[in-house]
């Protein structure tokens, strides 16, 4: 998933999402108690990788996806963005306007990640994760996060 990040060749995706990190304070640290605790959570370390001067691990984006509470549908719609699950073909006034969603706006933007063969069930389900919240961001609704 750090590999569907955008890089900073990807300016205004690329600061939108480093400001994120920055002022929400993203910093993995609500992750290490599960990915220290020797249960199967997660792999010992977390996978890290470099964009440009900045770096972000897989923590920052476990806590981006799943650590703040119920998805809105502009915080769906961000994921979507950062994750490259639609196009990050759009000039800034379109990304200030993607939510709410209209079906303009999602015909203009499909979901672009299938399930497939050489996915593993943990890539599934990833991915089945970002289509539902491609669905409630569509329909303009939050997605109820119970964990």
């Amino acid at each position: 998933m750090l590999d569907r990040l955008p890089v900073p060749d990807d300016a205004l995706i690329f600061l939108l999402f480093r400001r994120g990190i920055e002022e929400f304070e993203y910093d993995g640290s609500s992750v290490l108690p599960l990915r220290n605790s020797g249960e199967i959570y997660f792999e010992g370390f977390a996978t890290t990788r470099r964009l440009g001067e900045f770096t972000v691990d897989a923590n920052q984006v476990f806590e981006m996806l799943f650590a703040v509470g119920n998805i809105i549908p502009n915080h769906s719609a961000l994921l979507l963005l950062f994750l490259n699950a639609i196009s990050r073909d759009m000039e800034a006034d379109q990304i200030m306007h993607i939510a709410p969603s209209t079906p303009e706006i999602t015909g203009k933007y499909p979901f672009l990640l299938q399930i497939t063969g050489e996915d593993d069930k943990t890539v599934a389900e990833i991915k089945d994760f970002l289509k539902a919240l491609y669905i409630a961001w569509s329909l303009n609704i939050k997605v109820i996060l119970d964990v």
